[in-house]
């Protein structure tokens, strides 16, 4: 990301404001009189009122009168992303309100400048009344009006503060910590009562759900919360036809996040072992497709399904059919030879000691270790593979995955009939 930004800085050859490290005031001052001299554009602009600050990576000037002068500015970040986000377009739009202040004429319009080059422009009218409402919450945040609390889900795998907040949820036995909580039922049992995981692991499912009003899935939270509370998984319930996992394929999926989740790689491997792993990197249609006919032969000769992990692997597998343009037909013989092991321990009740059922944490329960704090980096696919110590890599990283799918299997068909 640093690097994009360099190269697009570098290109534009827009100055930057120069003062103190730390000194926003003066980075102000700094910025307002390369504003006031009409200069093309700044990068890395200080925005500073003395209390809200942003440092949008560009301000462009357009024409229209200002207090600048006979010219105006538009702010815009550069992101290393390959699609636009709607708290990027956030962040810029907040720029905007500091640089409305500065020149007295609000900015029609934000910019980003996307990884592969793209220039995305929005207006910002669009978004004016979320941007209010985001800076009027933070305003009363820092102001002590508003409390808040936190409450583990699954954006704080990617947050920078997950490792303050989550041992302090570990620490205080949250109930965001159970599978399957949300903050509405969270207030629900802390009315009634029940505080902790521990609570929730003693309590009488009946009888809470008259006491708190909670209709739905009160059941399975007081089971999840009793695998967190003893640290052990429960014998999953005997699943049909489970004995035929062994002779199928585990799949792993890995999708780009700086490509909206586009699928990048398609890595597998026969469920029963062996080093018998199948890699394919995913950088164009071609690519697609001569994967998804290695798949789709290699699937034809087992007798077993094509075993994933969650819905977003099912979601990734059917994107690289729609990039390959697969036939329908095919692509329909291939969806219904899908298992998906997540929602298979689901229907086997196989409760686990884990915050949240994804393939980390699921198979560090299994192997009896605690549940991660942080998810395994995406690969990347795209770059990693450029080279053949980047292939190397990627094939460890993809053995990996597929021996998490593999203990998940096990788990799954050890308590099956055969």
């Amino acid at each position: 990301g640093l690097a994009h930004e360099a190269r697009i800085a570098g290109r534009l050859g827009w100055p930057q404001p120069e003062y103190p490290a730390g000194d926003f005031a003066a980075g102000a001052a700094a910025t307002r009189a390369l504003l006031e001299r009409g200069v093309p554009g700044v990068f890395q602009a200080v925005l500073f009122d003395g209390r809200r600050l942003a440092i949008p990576d560009l301000l462009e000037r357009r024409d229209g009168a200002s207090a600048l002068g006979g010219w105006h500015y538009v702010p815009g970040d550069i992101k290393a992303g390959l699609v636009p986000r709607a708290d990027q377009a956030l962040q810029v739009a907040f720029a905007g309100t500091l640089l409305d202040a500065l020149q007295r004429r609000p900015p029609a319009t934000g910019f980003l400048v996307l990884g592969d080059g793209r220039r995305e422009e929005f207006p910002l009218a669009a978004i004016a009344h979320v941007t209010a409402e985001a800076i009027d919450r933070a305003t009363r945040i820092v102001d002590g009006t508003l409390t808040t609390e936190p409450f583990l889900d699954a954006a704080c795998a990617r947050c920078r503060w997950r490792r303050h907040c989550v041992p302090r949820l570990v620490e205080q036995d949250d109930l965001s910590l159970v599978d399957g909580m949300t903050r509405a039922r969270r207030r629900a049992l802390r009315r009634a009562g029940v505080a902790s995981v521990a609570d929730l692991a003693a309590a009488d499912p009946e009888r809470l759900r008259r006491r708190a009003g909670l209709p739905f899935g009160l059941t399975s939270l007081v089971e999840q919360a009793r695998a967190l509370a003893t640290g052990r998984a429960s014998p999953p319930r005997p699943l049909d036809g489970a004995e035929r996992w062994r002779d199928g394929l585990l799949l792993h999926v890995e999708r780009d996040p700086l490509a909206g989740g586009e699928p990048s790689l398609l890595a597998w491997r026969h469920a029963g072992g062996g080093d018998s792993l199948r890699l394919f990197l995913l950088d164009d249609e071609a690519a697609a497709g001569d994967a998804l006919d290695a798949l789709c032969d290699d699937l034809a000769r087992v007798s077993g399904p094509l075993l994933v992990f969650d819905p977003a692997a099912v979601r990734g597998l059917s994107r690289a059919c729609e990039s390959a343009a697969l036939a329908p037909e095919r692509e329909i013989d291939l969806e219904r030879r899908v298992v998906d092991l997540r929602a298979m321990l689901r229907r086997a009740r196989a409760f686990l000691p884990v915050h949240r059922y994804t393939l980390d944490q699921v198979a560090a329960a299994l192997a009896g270790e605690p549940p991660p704090l942080e998810e395994a980096v995406p690969l990347f696919a795209r770059c990693a593979l450029a080279d053949d110590a980047g292939r190397d890599e990627a094939a460890a990283l993809a053995r990996d995955r597929l021996d998490r799918l593999a203990r998940v299997v096990h788990h799954l068909v050890a308590g099956s009939p055969s």
